[in-house]
């Protein structure tokens, strides 16, 4: 199944350069947008088309601002329309808006996300710096370009009450559910998504490690919870034999290392060693961990933490500073690969 892949969007993205290089010549008659102009949303995106593959694209490429009549400003869509690359960013999902934040002690807000946001809950950042968000309200997940704060493309069909997304090296898309004991995994060029099944009646955070294993944590009740992993061109989920409560976000590091969020009244990150359901570094937190995002080194974690807080951890010395307060409702943290 996982190999099973075809190559749909070629002819869309033709059409996409296409309409690059019309807007290109548009633009020069149309001149930039003035220095100094915040980044905000352009106007109303161009109405989405979405087919039964469960993917959608909008009719206008959301990287490209259409032109303006001569003497009127264009809204910036970019967060930093003169930089280029990834950049570095963290993201906050806050109920109906992803905040922005660009390094700095403390961190500076650099910019909003709103547009396609609803109840968003986790994020996640590939590492060619697209950002996902999970919106629990309409049960999608939205994918947005880097510096960019439109939705490009819209993940549904086959999602119930949506939690964490993550993104495999395939671009294969995949998202928990906290009802229906189910992954949705949207796999490149598919026409349709597929489900997995899950060892939980909730599914929490997930993450691939570097072998392209998948890892989930899961619930049965507050108290019955654990980690289950699908090996690599599997659909069948094993268990590690980890007991956890409540957990919620999970990562690996490069190591292999397990590292999970538990709640629950716990609220602690556990460090899990491969082949290990003891863990051996128990980090605690002074209100709930959420969500869980780690540097490409693994030294330093990420963390936000209920009610609407952001902590950095040193995992040298795994002791939590709060980068970034009052967030009124904080769920999910995502960094660039450069942050």
């Amino acid at each position: 199944m996982f190999d099973c892949r075809v190559p749909l969007f070629g002819y869309r993205r033709a059409f996409q350069l296409l309409s690059v290089a019309a807007c290109a010549a548009l633009a020069a008659c149309g001149g930039s947008p003035a220095p100094g102009v915040p980044p905000t949303a352009l106007g109303v995106a161009g109405d989405a088309w979405i087919g039964p593959t469960g993917f959608s694209s909008p009719d206008v490429d959301a990287s490209i601002a259409p032109p303006t009549p001569a003497g009127s400003h264009r809204a910036n869509r970019w967060l930093a329309p003169a930089g280029k690359g990834i950049g570095r960013f963290l993201y906050s999902a806050d109920s109906d808006e992803v905040q922005i934040f660009a390094p700095g002690n403390p961190p500076v807000q650099s910019g909003t996300i709103s547009d396609g946001v609803r109840h968003a809950y986790g994020l996640f950042i590939d590492q060619s710096g697209r950002l996902y968000v999970v919106n629990r309200k309409g049960n999608r997940v939205t994918e947005y370009e880097p510096r960019t704060i439109e939705p490009n493309r819209e993940y549904s069909g086959g999602l119930n009450s949506p939690l964490y997304v993550t993104v495999d090296a395939a671009q294969d898309v995949y998202v928990t559910n906290s009802a229906g004991s189910t992954i949705t995994a949207y796999m490149s060029g598919a026409s349709a998504p597929t489900s997995l099944p899950s060892l939980g009646s909730e599914t929490d955070g997930l993450a691939f490690d570097g072998s392209g294993n998948l890892y989930a944590a899961y619930r049965n009740g507050k108290k019955q919870a654990g980690i289950e992993y699908y090996a690599l061109g599997t659909t069948i989920p094993k268990d590690l034999g980890i007991s956890l409560d409540q957990p919620q976000g999970l990562v690996i590091d490069p190591a292999g290392n397990v590292l999970v969020a538990q709640t629950g009244g716990v609220n602690t990150v556990d460090v899990f060693p491969p082949g290990q359901t003891t863990p051996s570094q128990q980090i605690s937190f002074s209100g709930a961990p959420t969500e869980l995002a780690l540097t490409s080194s693994g030294s330093t974690l990420f963390v936000s933490v209920l009610p609407g807080a952001i902590d950095k951890v040193p995992l040298s010395r795994p002791t939590p500073l709060a980068l970034i307060t009052g967030l009124e409702n904080l769920q999910g943290v995502a960094i660039t690969p450069g942050f």
